[in-house]
Order: C-alpha cells, then structure tokens, then sequence
C-alpha cells in the first residue's frame, strides 16, 4: 500500500501543481517526460509481474520485487523532474513579467 501511496501522491503533485501553475504563470505543456514514459512503463509491468505471479507463480518472488524497487526509484525521479521543471518555468515567467514592469 505505500509504494500506492506514493504514486498516488507523485500524481496528485502533479495535478495540483499543474492546476498552481496555470492560475498564477499561464498554460501548462502537458507533454509527459522521458521520466514519466519509464515510470507507466515500470508500473504497467510491476502490476502484470504481481498479477502474473499470483495467478502461476511467475516471474519469481525477486523479479516482482525488484520492478517494485524500480516503481518506487522512478515514481521518486518522475516527480522531482516534473517539480523542477515547472519550478524553473516559473522562475522564467516570473523574470519576464519583471522586465516587462520595469
């Protein structure tokens, strides 16, 4: 339920942040990251290992356990690359709207 938990909160971050973004900088690129391509791709094959494993025991106890590790390393990586780079695009409007006052 935590490694849940997280991806959850990695998208909830990201809908509230996207959401912050566009009412106080303006419209948001929705384009997912490399990152974010990785992290569905490691949460669509952690989820068939676990469902496979249960139904034929296979891929063995390591393997589920290991694509759950990667899960929870790339749900981490994703989130922090979404924050950083709408942090900087941020910074971007903010630097423009202040040359723009001056």
């Amino acid at each position: 339920w935590i490694l849940t938990g997280l991806v959850l909160l990695r998208d909830l971050v990201i809908v509230f942040g996207a959401i912050t973004y566009k009412l106080l900088f303006g419209p948001v690129n929705g384009n997912p990251t490399i990152a974010s391509k990785i992290n569905t791709l490691a949460q669509i094959l952690y989820c068939l290992a676990v469902v496979a494993a249960a139904g034929y025991q296979w891929p063995p106890g390591w393997v589920v356990l290991a694509l759950g590790a990667f899960v929870l390393f790339s749900t981490c990586v994703s989130g922090i690359d979404y924050t950083l780079i709408y942090i900087r695009r941020a910074q971007v409007v903010v630097r423009e709207r202040a040359s723009h006052r001056h």
